[in-house]
């Protein structure tokens, strides 16, 4: 019975000895298990990561294309903008030079203008006697009836003479007043004087607008007073109204003696001039 006993127990004992190591095999293939989940999971989450840092590359690869894409645009403006102000810079230099030579062109008609007028002037002024031609009206040849003929004078030419230098220029009639000056002249052309009605107004205009200076001073003082004129439509009707006085004053006194050495007729055109001193305030 004893060794019966002792049988049992060693078969308990081999039951329980392959129960535990059953035992430790499952905990043993539990851990080889769970070791192969985790590798699983690690292999996983490279995976993942991989795969996010393939997805921020994309990402990155595609923003720096449209960075890329941005600045080949911006350029592309850049160059389309500076080739629209090289294109506005030419049409600039284009329409100055057309303005130049819209410019070259008027001041040759002007000059061609001015040349046909001085051809013009000349023609007239050949048809036309001078005042040296005319013999002076003295109170005796009134008396006696004798009216030689006057030679016939525009007043228009009178300002070309007395604004002319000693070189015989016209200090006004130049490219800037050319225009201006003839429309001037225009309005005097058709007033008939003769010899000693031009020789009385031509004096009283000289010692009125320019008294007591030299022949260059004067020239100077009557070119500022007719560019004045010129150009401002006030002086210019007071110099209108000032031209009708001594126009009337030359027809009036037409008959006098013109003689420069005659104390009488020096007195005469001082009297004159400040007859017309009292028509404007022209100075």
């Amino acid at each position: 019975e004893e060794k019966e006993e002792e049988k049992e127990e060693e078969k308990e004992e081999e039951k329980e000895e392959e129960k535990e190591e059953d035992e430790e095999d499952e905990e043993d293939e539990d851990e080889e298990d769970e070791e192969e989940e985790d590798e699983e999971e690690e292999k996983e989450e490279e995976k993942e990561e991989k795969e996010e840092e393939r997805e921020d590359e994309k990402e990155e690869k595609e923003e720096e294309g449209k960075e890329r894409e941005e600045e080949e645009k911006e350029r592309e403006e850049e160059r389309e903008d500076e080739k629209e102000e090289k294109e506005e810079e030419r049409k600039e230099r284009e329409e100055e030079e057309k303005e130049k030579e819209e410019e070259k062109e008027e001041r040759e008609e002007e000059e061609k203008e001015k040349e046909e007028e001085k051809k013009d002037t000349v023609d007239e002024t050949l048809d036309k006697p001078t005042v040296e031609d005319y013999p002076n009206v003295t109170v005796e040849n009134l008396i006696k009836g004798e009216q030689p003929i006057s030679p016939i004078k525009f007043l228009d030419l009178l300002f070309d003479e007395i604004l002319s230098n000693e070189d015989g220029q016209n200090v006004v009639d130049d490219h800037n007043y050319h225009t201006k000056y003839n429309s001037f002249k225009k309005e005097y052309d058709d007033l008939e004087i003769n010899s000693n009605e031009y020789l009385i107004i031509q004096e009283i205009m000289r010692k009125s607008f320019s008294r007591y200076l030299n022949t260059s001073e004067r020239i100077k003082r009557l070119t500022s007073i007719f560019k004045k004129i010129l150009d401002d439509d006030i002086y210019y009707e007071e110099f209108k109204n000032v031209m009708a006085g001594i126009y009337g004053f030359a027809k009036k006194y037409s008959y006098l003696n013109l003689d420069k050495n005659d104390k009488s007729y020096t007195k005469f055109l001082e009297n004159a001039a400040q007859f017309v001193n009292t028509l404007s305030t022209i100075d």
